[in-house]
Protein backbone atom coordinates (compact mmCIF):
# COMPACT_ATOMS: atom_id res chain seq x y z
CA UNK A 1 0.00 0.00 0.00
CA UNK A 2 2.95 2.30 0.95
CA UNK A 3 3.98 1.69 -2.78
CA UNK A 4 1.03 2.21 -4.23
CA UNK A 5 0.54 5.79 -2.38
CA UNK A 6 4.40 6.44 -3.31
CA UNK A 7 4.16 6.02 -6.89
CA UNK A 8 0.24 8.13 -7.16
CA UNK A 9 2.14 10.71 -5.15
CA UNK A 10 5.42 10.92 -7.95
CA UNK A 11 2.63 11.03 -10.56
CA UNK A 12 0.76 14.16 -9.50
CA UNK A 13 4.13 15.79 -8.87
CA UNK A 14 5.21 15.38 -12.21
CA UNK A 15 1.48 16.37 -13.22
CA UNK A 16 1.93 19.49 -11.23
CA UNK A 17 4.97 20.71 -12.66
CA UNK A 18 3.36 20.50 -16.35
CA UNK A 19 2.92 23.47 -18.51
CA UNK A 20 -1.15 24.81 -18.37
CA UNK A 21 -1.24 23.80 -21.59
CA UNK A 22 0.44 20.28 -21.23
CA UNK A 23 -2.00 19.82 -18.20
CA UNK A 24 -5.17 20.62 -20.69
CA UNK A 25 -3.78 17.73 -22.95
CA UNK A 26 -3.44 15.19 -20.26
CA UNK A 27 -6.83 15.74 -19.03
CA UNK A 28 -8.32 15.54 -22.78
CA UNK A 29 -6.13 13.01 -23.40
CA UNK A 30 -7.77 10.66 -19.81
CA UNK A 31 -11.22 12.19 -20.97
CA UNK A 32 -11.12 11.03 -24.42
CA UNK A 33 -10.19 7.18 -23.21
CA UNK A 34 -12.67 6.96 -20.56
CA UNK A 35 -15.07 8.69 -22.83
CA UNK A 36 -14.18 5.24 -25.25
CA UNK A 37 -14.69 3.39 -22.47
CA UNK A 38 -18.29 4.78 -21.59
CA UNK A 39 -19.34 4.43 -25.67
CA UNK A 40 -18.36 0.37 -25.03
CA UNK A 41 -20.40 -0.06 -22.01
CA UNK A 42 -23.57 1.33 -23.34
CA UNK A 43 -23.01 -0.74 -26.05
CA UNK A 44 -22.09 -3.97 -24.14
CA UNK A 45 -25.75 -5.56 -23.89
CA UNK A 46 -26.99 -5.30 -27.44
CA UNK A 47 -27.38 -8.61 -28.94
CA UNK A 48 -26.57 -9.44 -32.47
CA UNK A 49 -27.23 -12.48 -35.27
CA UNK A 50 -23.44 -14.21 -34.21
CA UNK A 51 -23.90 -13.71 -30.37
CA UNK A 52 -27.57 -15.31 -30.21
CA UNK A 53 -26.19 -18.34 -32.25
CA UNK A 54 -22.57 -18.73 -32.17
CA UNK A 55 -20.67 -16.92 -28.99
CA UNK A 56 -23.38 -17.47 -26.46
CA UNK A 57 -23.86 -21.13 -27.26
CA UNK A 58 -20.06 -21.66 -27.62
CA UNK A 59 -19.62 -19.96 -23.55
CA UNK A 60 -22.85 -21.97 -22.43
CA UNK A 61 -21.01 -24.93 -23.33
CA UNK A 62 -17.63 -24.08 -21.89
CA UNK A 63 -19.13 -22.62 -18.64
CA UNK A 64 -20.82 -26.34 -17.82
CA UNK A 65 -18.25 -28.60 -19.38
CA UNK A 66 -15.53 -26.19 -18.15
CA UNK A 67 -11.76 -26.85 -19.88
CA UNK A 68 -13.32 -30.52 -21.12
CA UNK A 69 -15.31 -29.08 -23.28
CA UNK A 70 -12.61 -28.34 -25.41
CA UNK A 71 -12.62 -31.42 -26.59
CA UNK A 72 -16.26 -31.36 -28.33
CA UNK A 73 -16.87 -29.90 -31.66
CA UNK A 74 -18.93 -27.29 -30.71
CA UNK A 75 -17.03 -24.46 -32.31
CA UNK A 76 -15.45 -23.16 -35.74
CA UNK A 77 -12.87 -21.05 -33.33
CA UNK A 78 -9.38 -22.39 -32.20
CA UNK A 79 -8.66 -23.14 -28.92
CA UNK A 80 -7.07 -19.56 -27.87
CA UNK A 81 -10.18 -17.33 -28.00
CA UNK A 82 -12.46 -20.52 -26.95
CA UNK A 83 -9.56 -20.40 -23.60
CA UNK A 84 -10.75 -16.27 -23.00
CA UNK A 85 -14.17 -17.44 -22.98
CA UNK A 86 -13.73 -20.33 -21.02
CA UNK A 87 -11.86 -17.83 -18.67
CA UNK A 88 -14.36 -14.85 -18.70
CA UNK A 89 -17.30 -17.13 -17.74
CA UNK A 90 -15.98 -17.79 -14.59
CA UNK A 91 -16.96 -13.67 -14.39
CA UNK A 92 -20.00 -12.48 -12.29
CA UNK A 93 -21.64 -10.92 -15.17
CA UNK A 94 -24.08 -12.03 -17.72
CA UNK A 95 -22.75 -13.52 -20.61
CA UNK A 96 -23.15 -11.48 -23.23
CA UNK A 97 -21.21 -8.99 -21.21
CA UNK A 98 -18.49 -12.01 -20.59
CA UNK A 99 -18.08 -12.60 -24.25
CA UNK A 100 -17.75 -8.75 -25.50
CA UNK A 101 -15.39 -7.84 -22.18
CA UNK A 102 -12.57 -9.91 -24.03
CA UNK A 103 -12.87 -7.65 -27.40
CA UNK A 104 -13.93 -4.28 -25.37
CA UNK A 105 -10.06 -5.14 -23.93
CA UNK A 106 -8.34 -5.86 -26.59
CA UNK A 107 -10.03 -2.46 -28.15
CA UNK A 108 -7.41 -0.75 -25.49
CA UNK A 109 -4.64 -3.09 -26.05
CA UNK A 110 -4.86 -2.30 -29.95
CA UNK A 111 -4.45 1.54 -29.33
CA UNK A 112 -1.56 0.86 -26.88
CA UNK A 113 -0.11 -1.56 -30.07
CA UNK A 114 -0.91 1.55 -32.48
CA UNK A 115 0.82 3.93 -29.70
CA UNK A 116 4.09 2.24 -30.12
CA UNK A 117 4.23 1.86 -33.52
CA UNK A 118 3.37 5.59 -34.37
CA UNK A 119 5.67 6.17 -31.48
CA UNK A 120 8.62 4.58 -33.56
CA UNK A 121 8.08 6.53 -36.74
CA UNK A 122 7.18 10.03 -34.96
CA UNK A 123 8.89 9.72 -31.01
CA UNK A 124 8.12 13.52 -30.70
CA UNK A 125 5.20 15.83 -30.14
CA UNK A 126 1.86 14.43 -29.91
CA UNK A 127 0.72 11.88 -32.64
CA UNK A 128 1.26 9.28 -30.82
CA UNK A 129 -1.16 10.43 -28.50
CA UNK A 130 -3.89 10.93 -31.02
CA UNK A 131 -3.50 7.80 -32.63
CA UNK A 132 -4.84 5.94 -29.19
CA UNK A 133 -7.66 8.54 -29.63
CA UNK A 134 -8.24 7.89 -32.82
CA UNK A 135 -8.33 4.03 -32.97
CA UNK A 136 -10.31 4.17 -29.78
CA UNK A 137 -13.31 6.12 -31.71
CA UNK A 138 -12.67 4.41 -34.94
CA UNK A 139 -16.21 3.55 -36.10
CA UNK A 140 -15.35 0.05 -37.40
CA UNK A 141 -13.37 -0.38 -33.68
CA UNK A 142 -16.52 0.08 -31.39
CA UNK A 143 -18.87 -1.17 -34.06
CA UNK A 144 -17.00 -5.18 -34.49
CA UNK A 145 -16.06 -5.29 -30.59
CA UNK A 146 -18.60 -3.56 -28.08
CA UNK A 147 -21.40 -3.73 -30.85
CA UNK A 148 -20.97 -7.10 -32.83
CA UNK A 149 -18.93 -8.93 -30.25
CA UNK A 150 -16.44 -10.21 -32.50
CA UNK A 151 -12.61 -10.69 -31.86
CA UNK A 152 -11.15 -9.26 -34.60
CA UNK A 153 -9.88 -6.75 -32.79
CA UNK A 154 -7.77 -9.83 -31.03
CA UNK A 155 -5.32 -10.91 -34.06
CA UNK A 156 -5.23 -7.48 -35.48
CA UNK A 157 -3.63 -6.44 -31.88
CA UNK A 158 -0.80 -9.10 -32.05
CA UNK A 159 -0.26 -7.90 -35.96
CA UNK A 160 0.27 -4.51 -34.94
CA UNK A 161 2.87 -5.74 -32.07
CA UNK A 162 4.25 -8.00 -34.95
CA UNK A 163 4.93 -5.00 -37.12
CA UNK A 164 6.49 -3.03 -34.24
CA UNK A 165 8.81 -6.18 -33.30
CA UNK A 166 9.82 -5.52 -37.16
CA UNK A 167 10.11 -1.97 -36.85
CA UNK A 168 12.53 -3.09 -33.93
CA UNK A 169 14.27 -5.61 -35.57
CA UNK A 170 13.34 -8.63 -34.03
CA UNK A 171 12.61 -10.59 -36.50
CA UNK A 172 12.16 -13.65 -34.82
CA UNK A 173 9.97 -12.52 -32.61
CA UNK A 174 7.56 -10.98 -35.41
CA UNK A 175 6.98 -13.81 -36.55
CA UNK A 176 6.61 -15.37 -33.19
CA UNK A 177 4.18 -12.78 -32.11
CA UNK A 178 2.13 -13.36 -35.65
CA UNK A 179 1.65 -17.12 -34.39
CA UNK A 180 -0.61 -16.40 -32.29
CA UNK A 181 -2.66 -14.02 -34.31
CA UNK A 182 -2.85 -16.75 -36.31
CA UNK A 183 -3.94 -19.41 -33.23
CA UNK A 184 -6.34 -17.21 -33.15
CA UNK A 185 -7.69 -16.69 -36.77
CA UNK A 186 -7.20 -17.78 -40.03
CA UNK A 187 -7.68 -13.92 -41.55
CA UNK A 188 -3.78 -13.40 -39.88
CA UNK A 189 -3.05 -15.07 -43.49
CA UNK A 190 -3.33 -11.39 -44.92
CA UNK A 191 -0.59 -10.13 -43.02
CA UNK A 192 1.98 -13.42 -43.86
CA UNK A 193 3.14 -12.26 -47.29
CA UNK A 194 4.61 -8.85 -45.49
CA UNK A 195 6.45 -11.10 -42.93
CA UNK A 196 8.21 -13.23 -46.07
CA UNK A 197 8.85 -9.77 -47.59
CA UNK A 198 10.30 -9.11 -44.45
CA UNK A 199 12.36 -11.97 -43.89
CA UNK A 200 14.13 -11.87 -47.43
CA UNK A 201 14.39 -8.58 -47.76
CA UNK A 202 16.27 -8.28 -44.38
CA UNK A 203 17.91 -11.99 -44.85
CA UNK A 204 16.98 -12.93 -41.84
CA UNK A 205 14.78 -15.06 -39.33
CA UNK A 206 14.73 -17.82 -42.02
CA UNK A 207 13.06 -19.98 -39.51
CA UNK A 208 10.75 -17.92 -38.92
CA UNK A 209 8.16 -19.39 -40.41
CA UNK A 210 8.91 -22.49 -38.39
CA UNK A 211 8.59 -20.40 -35.08
CA UNK A 212 5.21 -19.29 -35.62
CA UNK A 213 4.43 -22.89 -36.73
CA UNK A 214 5.51 -23.88 -33.21
CA UNK A 215 3.58 -21.44 -31.54
CA UNK A 216 -0.08 -22.26 -33.32
CA UNK A 217 0.90 -25.59 -32.44
CA UNK A 218 1.45 -24.77 -28.85
CA UNK A 219 -1.69 -22.65 -28.25
CA UNK A 220 -3.50 -24.72 -30.38
CA UNK A 221 -2.90 -28.24 -28.66
CA UNK A 222 -4.73 -27.95 -25.49
CA UNK A 223 -8.39 -29.81 -27.34
CA UNK A 224 -5.96 -32.77 -27.37
CA UNK A 225 -5.84 -33.71 -23.97
CA UNK A 226 -9.48 -33.62 -23.95
CA UNK A 227 -10.23 -35.82 -26.68
CA UNK A 228 -9.90 -33.79 -30.06
CA UNK A 229 -8.00 -35.49 -32.80
CA UNK A 230 -5.38 -33.28 -34.55
CA UNK A 231 -7.60 -33.59 -37.79
CA UNK A 232 -10.51 -32.19 -36.02
CA UNK A 233 -8.02 -28.95 -34.87
CA UNK A 234 -6.56 -28.52 -38.12
CA UNK A 235 -10.50 -28.55 -39.98
CA UNK A 236 -11.02 -25.68 -37.69
CA UNK A 237 -9.29 -23.52 -40.34
CA UNK A 238 -10.86 -25.27 -43.46
CA UNK A 239 -13.99 -24.74 -42.66
CA UNK A 240 -13.93 -21.60 -42.33
CA UNK A 241 -12.74 -21.26 -45.90
CA UNK A 242 -16.02 -23.03 -47.13
CA UNK A 243 -19.23 -21.70 -47.97
CA UNK A 244 -21.34 -21.06 -44.74
CA UNK A 245 -24.36 -23.12 -44.81
CA UNK A 246 -23.78 -23.69 -48.71
CA UNK A 247 -24.06 -19.93 -49.69
CA UNK A 248 -22.13 -20.22 -53.01
CA UNK A 249 -21.47 -15.96 -52.52
CA UNK A 250 -18.22 -14.64 -53.71
CA UNK A 251 -18.84 -11.28 -52.17
CA UNK A 252 -20.74 -10.40 -48.74
CA UNK A 253 -21.50 -7.73 -47.61
CA UNK A 254 -17.90 -6.12 -48.71
CA UNK A 255 -16.58 -3.86 -51.03
CA UNK A 256 -14.27 -6.48 -52.74
CA UNK A 257 -13.35 -7.54 -56.51
CA UNK A 258 -16.31 -9.83 -56.51
CA UNK A 259 -19.06 -7.41 -56.58
CA UNK A 260 -18.29 -7.01 -59.76
CA UNK A 261 -19.17 -10.24 -60.87
CA UNK A 262 -22.63 -12.14 -60.92
CA UNK A 263 -23.72 -14.97 -62.91
CA UNK A 264 -20.83 -17.26 -62.85
CA UNK A 265 -19.72 -20.56 -61.82
CA UNK A 266 -19.27 -20.16 -58.23
CA UNK A 267 -16.06 -23.07 -57.56
CA UNK A 268 -14.35 -21.56 -60.64
CA UNK A 269 -14.31 -18.11 -59.85
CA UNK A 270 -13.49 -18.82 -56.41
CA UNK A 271 -10.38 -21.28 -57.32
CA UNK A 272 -9.40 -18.30 -59.82
CA UNK A 273 -9.39 -16.29 -57.31
CA UNK A 274 -7.72 -18.21 -54.97
CA UNK A 275 -5.25 -18.23 -57.63
CA UNK A 276 -4.70 -14.84 -58.10
CA UNK A 277 -5.07 -13.41 -54.60
CA UNK A 278 -1.39 -16.00 -54.10
CA UNK A 279 -0.29 -14.07 -57.10
CA UNK A 280 -0.71 -10.70 -55.49
CA UNK A 281 0.77 -12.05 -52.12
CA UNK A 282 4.03 -13.49 -54.21
CA UNK A 283 4.15 -9.96 -55.97
CA UNK A 284 4.69 -8.50 -52.76
CA UNK A 285 7.15 -11.23 -51.11
CA UNK A 286 8.97 -10.62 -54.69
CA UNK A 287 9.43 -6.91 -53.53
CA UNK A 288 12.02 -7.53 -51.15
CA UNK A 289 14.07 -8.54 -54.19
CA UNK A 290 13.45 -5.42 -56.36
CA UNK A 291 13.93 -2.37 -54.51
CA UNK A 292 15.37 -0.83 -51.19
CA UNK A 293 12.69 0.74 -48.90
CA UNK A 294 12.12 3.11 -45.86
CA UNK A 295 10.75 2.29 -42.94
CA UNK A 296 7.89 4.57 -43.83
CA UNK A 297 6.98 2.91 -47.40
CA UNK A 298 7.41 -0.72 -45.45
CA UNK A 299 4.36 0.22 -43.60
CA UNK A 300 3.04 1.05 -46.93
CA UNK A 301 4.20 -2.57 -48.10
CA UNK A 302 2.28 -4.28 -45.12
CA UNK A 303 -1.07 -2.17 -46.21
CA UNK A 304 -0.94 -2.90 -48.84
CA UNK A 305 -0.82 -6.92 -47.93
CA UNK A 306 -3.52 -6.62 -45.26
CA UNK A 307 -6.04 -4.47 -47.75
CA UNK A 308 -5.47 -6.24 -51.38
CA UNK A 309 -5.49 -9.75 -50.36
CA UNK A 310 -8.65 -9.53 -49.13
CA UNK A 311 -9.88 -7.58 -51.73
CA UNK A 312 -8.77 -10.07 -54.46
CA UNK A 313 -10.11 -13.18 -52.32
CA UNK A 314 -13.97 -14.60 -53.12
CA UNK A 315 -16.17 -15.00 -50.04
CA UNK A 316 -14.76 -11.96 -47.94
CA UNK A 317 -16.93 -11.08 -45.31
CA UNK A 318 -17.04 -7.14 -44.26
CA UNK A 319 -14.69 -7.49 -41.29
CA UNK A 320 -12.18 -9.19 -43.21
CA UNK A 321 -11.08 -5.37 -44.09
CA UNK A 322 -10.56 -5.10 -39.80
CA UNK A 323 -6.58 -5.04 -39.92
CA UNK A 324 -6.52 -2.98 -42.91
CA UNK A 325 -8.44 -0.43 -41.50
CA UNK A 326 -6.03 0.08 -38.60
CA UNK A 327 -3.03 0.50 -40.60
CA UNK A 328 -4.82 2.36 -42.66
CA UNK A 329 -5.21 4.53 -39.22
CA UNK A 330 -1.38 4.03 -38.52
CA UNK A 331 -0.21 5.43 -41.74
CA UNK A 332 -2.64 8.38 -41.65
CA UNK A 333 -0.56 9.92 -38.84
CA UNK A 334 2.82 8.68 -39.79
CA UNK A 335 1.99 9.75 -43.77
CA UNK A 336 -0.68 12.39 -43.53
CA UNK A 337 -0.84 12.39 -47.19
CA UNK A 338 -3.17 9.17 -46.53
CA UNK A 339 -5.52 10.97 -44.10
CA UNK A 340 -8.60 10.64 -46.74
CA UNK A 341 -8.55 6.67 -47.22
CA UNK A 342 -8.17 5.79 -43.61
CA UNK A 343 -11.28 8.08 -43.71
CA UNK A 344 -13.11 6.79 -47.06
CA UNK A 345 -12.49 2.90 -45.48
CA UNK A 346 -14.19 4.00 -42.10
CA UNK A 347 -17.06 5.33 -44.21
CA UNK A 348 -17.36 2.67 -46.45
CA UNK A 349 -16.69 -0.40 -43.67
CA UNK A 350 -19.50 1.33 -41.55
CA UNK A 351 -21.99 1.27 -44.43
CA UNK A 352 -21.21 -2.22 -45.09
CA UNK A 353 -21.47 -3.36 -41.28
CA UNK A 354 -24.48 -1.53 -41.62
CA UNK A 355 -26.12 -3.33 -43.68
CA UNK A 356 -24.99 -6.70 -41.78
CA UNK A 357 -26.78 -5.17 -38.95
CA UNK A 358 -29.73 -4.81 -40.48
CA UNK A 359 -29.35 -8.38 -42.20
CA UNK A 360 -29.28 -6.51 -45.30
CA UNK A 361 -32.25 -4.69 -45.16
CA UNK A 362 -30.45 -1.47 -45.57
CA UNK A 363 -28.22 -1.25 -48.34
CA UNK A 364 -25.49 1.22 -48.60
CA UNK A 365 -26.68 4.33 -50.64
CA UNK A 366 -23.97 4.03 -52.76
CA UNK A 367 -23.65 0.38 -54.40
CA UNK A 368 -20.87 -2.33 -53.24
CA UNK A 369 -19.77 -2.25 -56.79
CA UNK A 370 -18.96 1.46 -56.57
CA UNK A 371 -17.44 1.54 -52.97
CA UNK A 372 -15.03 -1.87 -54.05
CA UNK A 373 -13.48 0.74 -56.58
CA UNK A 374 -12.80 3.43 -53.70
CA UNK A 375 -10.57 0.55 -52.26
CA UNK A 376 -8.87 -0.50 -55.71
CA UNK A 377 -8.01 3.33 -55.64
CA UNK A 378 -6.71 3.32 -52.39
CA UNK A 379 -4.62 0.07 -53.42
CA UNK A 380 -3.25 1.80 -56.32
CA UNK A 381 -2.04 5.49 -55.06
CA UNK A 382 -0.21 3.33 -51.85
CA UNK A 383 1.59 0.70 -54.52
CA UNK A 384 2.34 4.39 -55.99
CA UNK A 385 3.76 5.85 -53.01
CA UNK A 386 5.42 2.90 -52.56
CA UNK A 387 7.43 2.70 -55.93
CA UNK A 388 7.89 6.26 -55.62
CA UNK A 389 9.87 6.52 -52.69
CA UNK A 390 11.95 3.44 -52.86
CA UNK A 391 14.74 2.63 -55.19
CA UNK A 392 15.38 0.15 -57.98
CA UNK A 393 17.70 -2.43 -56.93
CA UNK A 394 20.93 -3.45 -59.27
CA UNK A 395 19.57 -6.90 -59.72
CA UNK A 396 22.56 -7.93 -62.37
CA UNK A 397 25.16 -6.88 -59.45
CA UNK A 398 23.22 -9.37 -57.58
CA UNK A 399 23.22 -11.96 -59.98
CA UNK A 400 27.39 -11.49 -60.46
Amino acid sequence: MHHIIRYFKVKTSKFNSLSFNNKALVIIFTMSVFSALAIRLALIKVETFDYTYFLKPWIDHLSQKGLAGLGDSFSNYNAPYLILLWVVSHLPFSTIIDVKLISIAFDFILAFGVYLVVGHFKPRGLSKYFSVVAVLFTPTVIQNSSLWGQCDVIYTSFIVFSFYAYLKGKFRIAWAIWGVAFAFKLQSMFFAPFLLFMTFYKKKAYTGPLIAAGVVVLLSALPILYGKSIADIINVYVSQTAPPDGVEMLAWFSPTAYQWISNVSFYQVRRAGIVFAGMVGLSIVSLAFLRKYKDTTVLAIATVSLLALPFFLPQIHERYLYTSEIFLVITAFVIPRFIWAAIAMQIISSMTYITYFTGGNQMPPIPFAELSLVVLVIIYVYIKYIYDNSKAVNLAAIVN
